[in-house]
């Protein structure tokens, strides 16, 4: 068998003390940071998804489960945005946006009352520049 003794542990913390800080994917188009620790992302991912809790989880990613399904109520009341696949809160946006001039974080005006009028107008628009091109 192989000898493992010079094999050197993942360090989870940054060495000056700091806490560590992970990218999580929350979907396939969202990802946060956060500083739990990757065996608490997929509890983190079930909340932010709407999934209900596991009762077999212990109270670590019970928390974890609460703050992603937080974010998603969040995200849902506009205190929270995403901008280039990132999740950030509305204040946190806001700081980063006047201290680094970035441009404002997009938003998609509903289409009316009528079914699917993003979806309409999104592809409107692409017939549009096809038609141009």
């Amino acid at each position: 068998m192989g000898d493992k003794s010079n094999v050197a542990p993942v360090r989870t913390e940054p060495a000056d003390g700091a806490i560590a800080q992970f990218f999580v994917d929350l979907n396939a188009d969202v990802q946060s940071q956060t500083s739990l620790p990757p065996q608490y992302h997929s509890a983190l991912r079930a909340g932010f998804a709407g999934y209900s809790p596991n009762p077999r989880w212990n109270q670590a990613k019970l928390k974890a489960w609460r703050l992603g399904r937080q974010w998603r109520d969040e995200l849902a009341e506009g205190k929270r945005v995403v901008v280039g696949a990132v999740l950030f809160s509305r204040d946190e946006w806001e700081t980063l946006n006047t201290a680094t001039k970035l441009p404002d974080a997009p938003t998609i005006q509903s289409g009316g009352s009528e079914p699917g009028g993003v979806w309409r107008s999104l592809l409107g628009w692409s017939r549009k520049k096809l038609a141009l091109g």
